[in-house]
């Protein structure tokens, strides 16, 4: 059976299960939400704190200093306090990387599409939404839209080109293509 991370009517979410591992294994569930580095420090912290603290108190209490016993404690304090605070921030990078790989993957898609002279449906209906404010997505709507032979729909893409390319990266082509008898 496999593990899926969706949820179940009335069950768990991801977020809710994070939340529940931090509260239990500070610094896991920062780890889950794809933030390793800062949940093993602050895991590892905790642990040091807490294991510091048990040896000061309980084991060891006349071989340390009353400040050495409340640094412990506070290490391990400050340490659990933190993994709490920082996991709501965790959470939305998530779903911004996997926008982001959704958008890379169209966009490869679509530009070995137009590579090969055809169009990927798929992949436009992917990046039209993102075409007002991103130049390279629009671009490649552009050069679909050529493709297509689409004269209206070109020329308002090459449109969207130009006005997003404020740096003139696609000044020739968008030109060339608003203006194809040389005025």
């Amino acid at each position: 059976m496999a593990l899926s991370m969706q949820p179940k009517s009335g069950g768990l979410r991801p977020a809710g299960i994070a939340a529940w591992v931090n509260l239990f294994v500070p610094g896991g569930g920062l780890i889950m939400r794809n933030r390793v580095a800062t949940g093993l420090l602050l895991g590892i912290a905790f642990a040091a704190g807490a294991n510091l603290t048990i040896a000061a108190r309980l084991l060891f209490p006349d071989d340390f200093s009353p400040a050495a016993r409340g640094g412990s404690a506070a290490l391990a304090a400050l340490a659990y306090i933190l993994a709490q605070f920082l996991l709501p921030a965790a959470g939305p990078r998530s779903g911004r990387r996997s926008a982001s790989s959704g958008r890379r993957t169209a966009l490869a898609s679509i530009t070995e599409a137009l590579r090969q002279g055809r169009i990927d449906e798929s992949a436009i209906a992917e990046l039209t939404p993102l075409a007002e404010r991103d130049l390279h997505v629009a671009y490649r709507l552009a050069q679909a839209a050529s493709l297509e032979g689409d004269a209206e729909r070109s020329t308002e893409a090459w449109a969207r080109v130009k006005r997003l390319d404020r740096h003139r990266i696609y000044r020739e082509e968008t030109d060339a293509t608003l203006q194809p008898d040389g005025r």
